[in-house]
């Protein structure tokens, strides 16, 4: 991409985006952003305006039907951050890198496997790559690229296959952890006295993270009762 000078030019798009007043408008003003921008464990990764942000998303599809479950199919895609927010999702500027192929779904068993040589070329984009810019005048177009993969996207299942945390059963949930709040019951039923029964697995503390004094906390709509408890600890 950099050996063309307009999508060169297009991957420093994102400068036009930077927020002057404080308010969130892009990722570029996100809190991750800035704290590679800050956080000297980056290697003065944000100094250079040309190393590449990236996102890994993933999940399984059937390119079949619906009703064919003998095949299943998991495309992992690469992102690219340092464009405008409208080109990120084109599918021109979308890296196919690994196709997952088979009659069984990956695991936790086995996902690291797949995705093993993806990593090696993100450690090697980490430690920069000899790179061209044709956008520069020639004499000035050679410069170490870095490349950093800022966050994943998936939907919850492949969340947790691909993090290694628990994403199923009681304790599903990789932020409340041994805390969650989780009981069986009929679908939208959280009855205090967990005297319902069913098939679907609920997790009805979300409450907990709301402020204080959040009128929310005080409404019993939700489950009967009034969220008095303190937002549970964040697992290391």
């Amino acid at each position: 991409m950099w050996r063309s000078p307009e999508i060169a030019g297009m991957l420093m798009g994102y400068k036009k985006r930077v927020s002057e007043d404080g308010t969130m408008r892009s990722v570029v003003d996100s809190p991750a952003w800035k704290h590679i921008d800050n956080d000297i464990a980056f290697d003065n990764f944000g100094r250079e305006s040309r190393n590449m942000r990236l996102a890994l998303a993933l999940d399984g599809i059937n390119p079949f039907k619906l009703s064919n479950t003998n095949w299943s199919t998991w495309p992992v895609l690469i992102l690219i951050y340092n464009l405008e927010p409208w080109f990120v999702t084109k599918k021109f500027f979308i890296s196919l890198c690994i196709l997952i192929l088979g009659k069984r779904s990956p695991n936790d068993g086995n996902i690291d496997v797949f995705l093993r040589p993806l990593l090696d070329e993100l450690k090697q984009l980490w430690h920069g790559v000899p790179t061209l810019d044709f956008s520069q005048p020639e004499g000035s177009r050679r410069f170490n690229m870095k490349g950093l993969l800022m966050w994943t996207i998936s939907d919850f299942p492949a969340y947790g296959l691909i993090s290694g945390l628990c994403c199923k059963g009681y304790k599903g949930c990789p932020c409340c952890g041994p805390d969650t709040d989780g009981r069986s019951a009929k679908t939208g039923d959280l009855r205090p006295d967990r005297s319902t029964k069913g098939s679907k697995i609920v997790f009805g503390g979300i409450r907990r993270y709301l402020g204080r004094h959040h009128p929310y906390r005080r409404n019993i709509r939700f489950n009967g009762e009034r969220e008095l408890r303190t937002r549970p600890q964040l697992v290391t």
